[in-house]
């Protein structure tokens, strides 16, 4: 018994219970503890039964199975939990993982990936460290945009760096950008390993797993995860192309990852494809990077409203940096802030030359010898982040006050009521 994974099967069909059950039952591996129909009871039978596996369906009665999967999650039984669905919509699956399962099942499936799911959720419950004094998880900060070309990428790379020099932790770069990641040429790394062969990991992913995939360069601490080679091997990571389809790679990979790092920094690219909104509700902090130009706050403005009224995510965890700041043409940040109805918790000085230089020549503004400008707000927004691990918010005085709403003061001919008049969907308090 001690060797075989104990079982419980939740689905309101008894023919879906008796087919699972049936199939279990080929492999000596397993042994079914239990059955229930609702979610209700799936929770009352995980906490008195302590199974290794729990296969959860997500339409049910009394309790649906998401929110039967978060309070065995809250529990902390230690059972892993693989949802099981004819729903195979990316919301489901995103929605799922965030209440804690740890796979995910779409019907009509075969043995071998029943029988595949639920070893990797037992795997990696039992992968997990016993109770006992426990290394905190590492914080994860998500940088996204809504268009290219903000800077994105070179802030996300030194902000890594930055973090690791100031606290002389293990820190995680992780380039999400899986069709055109730049993240290794801006560090000046070759990059030894990529998301590739972590999607290529036959069993549920361990920090070892992790540890062997990263590249390390010239910052004491930082490892970097790279993106895959080629913009078509994006879908082995997170697409149609990957070798077990119901895994989540990312999840597992940033899960991994903050077990062994105080921070993880991922850049991400375009677009909220399922491996972005993973990371997004994974992190801890969501850093929206944009620049001071109308026709970018405009797609600005959606992704605000998108990750807030939209996503649900709270907004003391979404933090709006403006980047390429200070021009004379630009408009001012009250202006900005007053038309997306959105606090500006950072600004990045206009830098051409020095962002250029970094870029080109492979090497980091925040290890420099020569300060400038950018790099030192790039090493106080680092310095507010850890800040805010500590207090467990980013210390921004912006979101404590809340912008006035009024009109905006024009900057040069009509801007402030141009901007007015692009803006004016507003987001939700």
């Amino acid at each position: 018994m001690a060797d075989r994974l104990g079982v419980i099967i939740a689905d309101d069909s008894e023919q879906v219970r008796q087919s699972i059950r049936a199939m279990l039952g080929l492999d000596e591996g397993f042994v079914v503890l239990g059955e229930a129909a609702d979610g209700q009871t799936a929770v009352e039978l995980t906490r008195n039964l302590r199974p290794d596996v729990v296969l959860m369906d997500v339409n049910m009665p009394v309790l649906d199975g998401i929110a039967a999967t978060a309070a065995i999650t809250a529990s902390g039984v230690g059972a892993g939990v693989v949802i099981i669905s004819v729903q195979g919509e990316p919301e489901y699956l995103r929605r799922a993982m965030q209440a804690g399962a740890r796979d995910y099942l779409i019907k009509p499936f075969t043995y071998e990936e029943l029988v595949s799911a639920a070893r990797r959720a037992a795997g990696r419950t039992r992968a997990d460290p016993q109770p006992g004094p426990q290394r905190p998880r590492g914080q994860v900060v998500t940088l996204v945009s809504a268009r290219g070309g903000v800077g994105k990428s070179l802030l996300a790379c030194n902000l890594a760096a930055s973090l690791a020099l100031k606290t002389r932790l293990p820190v995680a770069a992780v380039d999400l950008d899986l069709e055109f990641g730049v993240l290794h040429s801006l560090l000046g790394v070759r990059a030894a390993a990529t998301w590739l062969d972590v999607c290529r990991v036959e069993e549920p992913l361990t920090p070892e797993h992790l540890r062997r995939a990263l590249t390390r360069g010239g910052i004491p601490g930082l490892g970097l995860l790279a993106a895959p080679p080629y913009p078509h091997q994006a879908a082995e990571v997170d697409g149609e192309g990957r070798a077990e389809p119901g895994r989540n790679y990312v999840a597992e990979a940033l899960e991994a990852l903050r077990r062994e790092h105080d921070y993880v920094v991922v850049d991400t690219g375009r677009g909220l494809r399922e491996g972005v909104l993973t990371a997004l509700d994974l992190s801890d902090r969501i850093v929206v990077v944009s620049v001071p130009e109308i026709p970018a706050l405009q797609n600005t403005a959606r992704l605000l409203e998108i990750l807030v009224g939209r996503l649900g995510y709270p907004r003391e965890r979404v933090d709006l940096v403006l980047n390429m700041t200070g021009s004379a043409e630009a408009p001012r940040r009250e202006d900005i802030e007053r038309s997306l109805q959105y606090p500006v918790a950072h600004e990045l000085p206009w830098d051409p030359a020095s962002a250029s230089w970094s870029a080109n020549a492979g090497q980091l503004l925040v290890t420099r010898r020569a300060r400038v400008a950018l790099s030192e707000a790039i090493s106080a927004l680092a310095h507010r982040l850890i800040a805010g691990a500590a207090d467990g918010v980013m210390a921004s005085a912006a979101h404590a006050s809340p912008v006035p709403a009024g009109p905006a003061a024009d900057r040069g001919p009509g801007l402030g009521r141009r901007m007015l008049g692009l803006f004016g969907l507003g987001l939700g308090r």
